[in-house]
């Protein structure tokens, strides 16, 4: 008999009849990239969400064009181009996405477009899963874009590109106004060909401008404009449109269609580092800096309207005394509200009359201007140190305008107590940002004590630059003894030591700068140093010996030697002027030490005007470029201090921290500045000064009541 060796409680379990295995579900196939971009698909819930991410998620996302609609504040006050609106207001609609979906079989990119109803909460979850992605998002001016995340509570996405700033940077000066009027005759005509200027620049960086020159084909067929207003009277429970959908996408897609070939020009153009190095992070830190805005103290700019207001009637009093004459209302006009006289300030024929008799007519001949002369500002302001009067005229028109200006009179304040101007990164053809509604940079050092911290716990300081435009000079044409100047000390100090020997003793050159200046005492140093730092700017912006001896009080001749002795020491920044000539006619462009280009807008021979920017667009450029590496490395040094910028200005930036961070904030910010100025400028030793001893504004010297002394007396300069 066979013996079992089973063990029998084993040999049981084996015995028992089991259930054949349930089948398991194969993976789910990717979405069909044909149904995706076939049409367009609305997102209004949020499982329409929750399935826009999973598609996304299972296909191979290259980048993706984002564009949104939006509104300002309620539907019964309309947007007009000419009204300032908060962008805090900002209302988001309808946000449209456009994936750029790699198609392994015809080895290309598709569209899969969706349109996602952002004023349904439920939308959120879903579209901010897709944006925390680590795709490319493109929008053609992403700053709307990214205050419309904002105001959805969304962070903005790590990885971005601006079609728009990269057109602006591809034209870059290739529309400025002396290309449409070289010599305008006063400031209307200035006025008339910068509005045109302005036109030719927004109409040539266009989506549709853009999409045209890079024969993309713009996929909506309705009425641009029409759809715009449509958005601006949309109810907030009002339905969307297949129209709107195909409309919000379209812009999405021609933004995305932009992102290659405007990646290779940049880099043709040698742009492309310092697009994506310098451009676009400082862009990002000027869109936060407008996005949270600057405290102004209503009262100050109350009372500063009210000191400019006072300034202009004493400048016209002091004018009379110089000759200009009264001009008396008629009964008509004073019924209007006219004053009964005034003085004639802005007559053409009034000041050719006075400043003839002065003997300073010459210094504002032009072939165009009325009569042969213009008055414009800048002419004014050129040669303000010539004469008092002159002076006076300046400073009339600056106030004039101030007294007009919006800010002034109570606008551009939200309710939160700021400031919002909109920045664009590359406003002037140098490469600088601009300011505009307001032009808070600019509203002169006086008036500054109006921008004021957020709150009682919080301090103010600028950090300035000290000379940089002439450290740049000496660096960019490469003048070693400009540098080895510069380095020293302050390089218009080192200048009187070389170019006023009658003013030095002996053992003078044992001093530091200090020690001389006390030397000589304040009103000469003051002269002197003046005389070095009108020959040095006059240099660098191509100002005439008929300019110069006006501002220095000498004779035409007398400057012309005086120029002669500073080529004479400084030769390889004479060579390099005229270098930047020569490549200016070759290139057809200027470029800095990044690469950033500022583009001729003709052919031909040079104007004495393009001549100019030759040598100055470098050096300004240079400092734009300096500041636009700046800015996002102070921003996240300031974050961790619990400060922030509040603004850049040219070569200098106000910020803002906690009191209790007051020493690490007055140490480290310089260092920042100066390890951004010599990495870009490596043999120069750049100084920064500052700025705090008054924190509890923004102010010229320390000086908090300049408004005060301003109102008192009009003639007062910080």
């Amino acid at each position: 008999m066979t013996r079992d060796l089973l063990d029998p409680e084993l040999k049981a379990s084996l015995l028992v009849p089991h259930e054949a295995p349930r089948a398991v579900p194969g993976p789910t196939p990717p979405p069909s990239l044909l149904a995706l971009s076939k049409a367009v698909q609305s997102v209004s819930t949020a499982a329409g969400a929750a399935r826009m991410a999973d598609d996304l998620a299972r296909v191979d996302v290259g980048f993706v064009g984002i564009d949104v609609e939006f509104r300002y504040g309620d539907i019964d006050d309309p947007d007009d181009d000419h009204k300032w609106q908060d962008p805090r207001e900002l209302k988001p609609l309808l946000l449209g996405l456009s994936a750029m979906v790699r198609d392994r079989r015809q080895e290309g990119l598709v569209p899969a477009r969706y349109a996602v109803d952002v004023r349904r909460a439920e939308t959120h979850a879903g579209l901010a899963e897709v944006l925390r992605r680590p795709y490319t998002f493109v929008a053609h001016h992403i700053k709307s874009e990214l205050f419309a995340l904002s105001a959805l509570g969304f962070p903005w996405p790590r990885a971005i590109f601006c079609t728009w700033l990269a057109a602006q940077l591809l034209d870059l000066g290739r529309h400025h106004a002396r290309y449409i009027d070289p010599s305008p005759v006063d400031e209307i005509g200035e006025e008339r060909a910068e509005h045109e200027a302005r036109r030719n620049r927004k109409g040539a960086t266009s989506l549709q401008a853009q999409l045209n020159r890079y024969r993309v084909v713009y996929p909506f067929g309705g009425d641009k404009a029409e759809m715009q207003q449509r958005y601006l009277r949309l109810a907030d429970d009002a339905p969307f449109t297949s129209t709107d959908y195909e409309y919000v996408t379209a812009d999405a897609f021609g933004a995305a269609a932009l992102y290659l070939p405007q990646t290779l020009a940049l880099a043709e153009a040698g742009l492309a580092h310092h697009y994506a190095t310098l451009e676009l992070p400082s862009a990002v830190a000027l869109m936060d800096i407008e996005w949270n805005g600057v405290t102004v103290d209503r009262a100050k700019i109350e009372l500063a309207r009210e000191a400019a207001t006072r300034a202009t009637l004493a400048y016209e009093e002091r004018l009379k005394s110089y000759g200009f004459r009264v001009d008396v209302a008629t009964p008509a006009q004073r019924a209007a509200g006219a004053p009964a006289e005034r003085v004639m300030v802005a007559s053409h024929n009034e000041r050719a009359k006075v400043l003839g008799d002065l003997g300073l007519l010459h210094l504002f001949a032009t072939k165009r201007g009325a009569g042969g002369y213009s008055f414009r500002k800048e002419l004014l302001k050129q040669h303000q140190d010539a004469h008092p009067v002159v002076r006076l005229l300046y400073l009339h028109g600056k106030y004039t305008s101030i007294t007009r200006e919006r800010l002034f009179q109570g606008e551009f304040t939200s309710a939160d107590g700021r400031v919002r101007p909109s920045v664009n990164p590359l406003g002037a053809d140098s490469g600088r940002m601009s300011f505009r509604r307001p032009n808070i940079v600019g509203i002169g050092k006086v008036l500054r004590p109006i921008v004021v911290p957020d709150g009682p716990g919080y301090e103010l300081a600028e950090f300035d630059f000290a000379a940089q435009e002439v450290f740049i000079a000496a660096a960019h044409f490469n003048d070693p003894v400009l540098l080895a100047d510069c380095n020293k000390g302050d390089p218009y100090i080192e200048m009187i030591r070389h170019f006023c020997p009658d003013d030095l003793e002996p053992g003078d050159e044992l001093l530091d700068d200090a020690e001389l200046a006390a030397r000589l005492g304040p009103e000469k140093f003051k002269a002197r140093r003046g005389t070095m730092k009108t020959l040095m700017l006059a240099t660098i912006y191509g100002v005439g010996d008929t300019s110069i001896a006006a501002q220095l009080g000498t004779t035409p001749a007398g400057a012309k030697r005086l120029r002669k002795r500073f080529f004479a020491r400084y030769t390889a920044l004479a060579e390099g002027i005229r270098r930047a000539h020569q490549q200016l006619r070759d290139r057809g462009h200027t470029t800095t030490a990044t690469g950033l280009r500022r583009y001729r807008g003709k052919k031909g021979g040079l104007s004495n005007w393009e001549k100019n920017w030759a040598v100055n667009g470098p050096i300004q450029g240079g400092g734009a470029c300096i500041l636009k590496l700046l800015l996002p490395r102070v921003a996240a040094f300031l974050r961790r201090h619990g400060g922030r910028i509040v603004l850049p200005i040219f070569d200098a930036v106000l910020v803002q921290y906690p009191r209790e961070a007051r020493a690490a904030v007055l140490a480290g910010v310089p260092e920042l500045m100066i390890e951004a100025m010599r990495e870009l400028y490596p043999a120069t030793r750049p100084r920064v000064d500052t700025t705090a001893d008054a924190p509890h504004c923004w102010n010229k010297s320390d000086r908090a009541d300049s408004i005060e002394r301003f109102l008192a007396d009009p003639e007062y300069k910080p």
